[in-house]
């Protein structure tokens, strides 16, 4: 008899959908999102104290299978804040942050592929986009990896 018998089936890593924009994409592996706070020691008489620092979250990197559709949505995602071909990457004038992806969503689903955890990422921009490279050995899928950057996550 299994450990999680009465616990329920236990959530795999493959069940999970992302969202970015508001569309759904077909992402080949998402990292979650981790937070860390750095610990501050204090002395107190002839002991050491720690109390909680300032915490931060992880990036997020994503791994997407390129379709039509996600080529598009990558050139307009680059080119809504970037001059990518005028001024080699510069932000456009009026903004104040590149590359705002809304709140992207990561949903977690269960064996029904009903959604079970939803996190929500605020403040998201791509901080980095590897386009990857080209193999005549494999037929694999032509993939990118995209670094998101964020100032913190809700866990729904």
């Amino acid at each position: 008899m299994s450990f999680w018998s009465d616990a329920g089936e236990p959530l795999r890593k493959n069940r999970y959908l992302l969202n970015l924009m508001g569309t759904r994409v077909e992402a080949k592996t998402v990292t979650l999102p981790n937070f860390e706070a750095e610990p501050s020691e204090h002395r107190l008489m002839n002991h050491m104290v720690k109390f909680p620092g300032l915490g931060k979250w992880t990036d997020v990197n994503v791994t997407l299978v390129v379709t039509k559709k996600l080529k598009q949505s990558l050139w307009l995602w680059m080119t809504m804040y970037w001059d990518i071909v005028d001024r080699g990457g510069t932000l456009k004038k009026g903004t104040s942050t590149g590359g705002n992806l809304g709140t992207p969503v990561i949903q977690v689903l269960n064996e029904s592929g009903k959604a079970v955890q939803t996190w929500e990422l605020h403040g998201a921009f791509i901080s980095s986009i590897n386009y990857g490279d080209l193999d005549y050995s494999t037929d694999d899928f032509i993939t990118v990896d995209l670094t998101i950057s964020i100032d913190y996550a809700k866990i729904l």
